[in-house]
This record gives structure tokens, sequence and C-alpha cells, in this order.
């Protein structure tokens, strides 16, 4: 499929670039009246497709598909959205992940204006390297090495460089391979229902290892706050702070804290010499980099281009 791009308020049309790239999907405007925002972007690398969509569709329906060829890696790139396939039930935030399999009907609820990254997989493929014949959606958790691994590779790759992806000459089966070696180690480290929900038996010590990797994972959101952790968990804001106030801090704290060793880190690893301060400041959820500036200095005493020079 060539190069494609989609951007409309027409429902229908949208739906008809939808079905081009993705297959059997139908979208519905949130309300009748409102404003319809729909977005596609798509680009095929080594026989693999790239899209990104941004919409604020009230619910897309997806039918199975016939041949069943391809699953769909999909990255929530801003937004919130539910995920729902069979008896399974996901809430998707930004910057999670969700395998989902085209063997059955879907629907996915975007919470307002979304933005997903979504990569076509070989089903077949990805079937027999995890050794499962049954259905393929799942939650990927972001809190295993191989799972934060595909998150940033496809955080990086497919979001900021999707309009390169068309100018490639050549196959480059190696990135296939990639993927699926990586998707394959997250799904069989991932947890069959949805990491958010905690059982009522759980101790507090659980809850807190559970909010406290989750938290982790996602402290390259800008929109981390104790009020997402709240939604994500479906508890109380009250309950976030008494789980923090347990463990010597507040959520606002520890993320500023955490965020800070991972940026003090990042300042100082080769992996990162091209990018700059502010870059790194944005890649790690600071919105405000004079703000950022100045944190930096009172946490280590030094500004951040000292502590990168060492």
């Amino acid at each position: 499929m060539l190069p494609a791009t989609c951007h409309t308020t027409d429902v229908m049309a949208w739906n008809s670039a939808l079905r081009q790239v993705c297959g059997t999907f139908h979208a519905q405007p949130a309300h009748a009246h409102s404003l319809f925002i729909g977005d596609i972007v798509y680009r095929e690398l080594a026989g693999i497709g790239f899209t990104l969509i941004r919409t604020n569709a009230g619910r897309i329906a997806g039918s199975p598909a016939h041949d069943n060829a391809h699953c769909f890696l999909v990255y929530q790139v801003q937004g919130e959205s539910w995920i729902e396939q069979g008896d399974t039930k996901c809430h998707l935030g930004q910057g999670e992940l969700l395998l989902l399999d085209t063997i059955n009907a879907c629907e996915i609820v975007p919470e307002g204006l979304i933005t997903h990254a979504s990569i076509h997989l070989p089903r077949a493929e990805l079937q027999q390297l995890l050794n499962h014949s049954g259905s393929l959606f799942r939650k990927l958790s972001c809190q295993t090495l191989s799972g934060r691994m595909l998150r940033d590779l496809i955080r990086q790759s497919c979001h900021d460089y999707l309009h390169e992806f068309g100018e490639q000459q050549g196959a480059q089966e190696s990135l296939q391979q990639v993927l699926l070696t990586l998707v394959a180690a997250s799904w069989q480290q991932s947890p069959h229902d949805d990491p958010a929900a905690l059982p009522s038996s759980a101790s507090t010590q659980q809850r807190w290892q559970c909010m406290q990797a989750f938290t982790d994972a996602n402290l390259n959101n800008p929109q981390l706050s104790p009020d997402l952790i709240a939604r994500h968990f479906s508890v109380s804001r009250r309950q976030v702070q008494r789980l923090f106030s347990l463990h010597g801090s507040t959520p606002a704290k520890y993320i500023q804290q955490e965020r800070m060793k991972r940026i003090a880190s990042s300042l100082r690893d080769p992996a990162f010499h091209d990018k700059n301060i502010t870059e790194l400041a944005f890649m790690w959820g600071f919105s405000d980099a004079t703000w950022f500036s100045h944190a930096f200095k009172r946490a280590y005493g030094v500004s951040p281009s000292l502590w990168r020079r060492g």
C-alpha cells in the first residue's frame, strides 16, 4: 500500500480511509451535531504498516477480519481510551501499549480527543513465536524491560519519524524481527487481565508496589498526576495520597524526584549525547525548561549543563 494521509471532519470519508489502512473498522461521532476530527497518516516499511490515528470519535467498532493476517500493536500517544474484546476490557492511558487481535470483534471508546500509533504485525508469525493458537489480545506491561524497550522504540521511531518511512528503500526484515521479538517477550511477561484492577484482597504493600510501578513506567508522561493514578486504579485521589504518605512522600514529590534521577542519568549517558537539555527535560515529562533548570540546581547543586560535563 502506498503512503496515505487523511485529514477530515467528515466521518464517512474518515471511515473509508480507516478501512483502507486498518481493515474492518467503523467509527461513530461522539455527538450527532459536534465537530468530528479524523486524521490518519499511514506508511509502510519492510512490509510493516505504521498508522498514526487522531480522532475524537465516540466509538470505533472493529469486525473480525476475514483473513486474520494481522494484529495491531497499539500505542496510546495522547489521551485515554477503553478497548474491549471478548470478555476483556482494558483502560489504555497515555504511553501504554496493547496488542489488538483481529480474530474477534472489538470496540474502542476514546475519552475525548486521542492519538494512537498502530503497527500492523503478521499474526501467524507472532503466534508461532508465542506457541499460542488463541486470541492474542492483551494489554502489554511497560514495567518489564522488553515492554519499556518496545514503548521507547515505537515512541521514537513510529511517532517522531513516521514521515520518513515512505522515503526508505529496500526491505529491512530485521525491523520486523525486532518488533516481533519484543512484542512476544512483553506479551509473555504481561498479566492476562488489566493490571489496573487491584483485587480487594491486595495488601497495602501490594497496592503500593502496583502504584509505584505504574508511576515509574509513566514518568515521561507530562500528564502524570495523583488524579491520573487514581483513575488508572479506579480508586480515590485520597487513597493515592495516603499510600504515598505511608512511604514518606507525596505523589508530586515522588514524581519529581524520580524524574530528576532519570534525567540526571540521561545527561551523562552517551546514548543521549545528541539530545540537548531541553529535549531531555521534555522526554522525562517536564513541560517548562526554565523551571526544570532551577529545580535541577536545587536538587543537585549545579546546573544541568555543568552536571552533564561531569
